[in-house]
């Protein structure tokens, strides 16, 4: 028998100095997906978008909770 599940998002986001690197952002993203608030079987959805004066960060994880 298949269950069915219904699908909740948990929607993280932050948004840096433009000369933030790289390793800041990817630090800010595994503090999220390793917290006590995500179940590492989780789906995730990152996102890091920029303009002339920010960096975007966007973390989306899917929670599956059975019906």
């Amino acid at each position: 028998m298949i269950g069915k599940y219904k699908l909740g998002m948990k929607k993280f986001r932050k948004t840096f100095d433009f000369s933030a690197t790289n390793v800041e952002i990817d630090n800010y993203i595994q503090s999220i997906l390793k917290g006590p608030k995500v179940d590492p079987d989780d789906d995730a959805i990152v996102s890091v978008v920029g303009d002339e004066d920010h960096q975007y960060a966007s973390v989306k994880v899917l929670k599956r909770k059975l019906q």
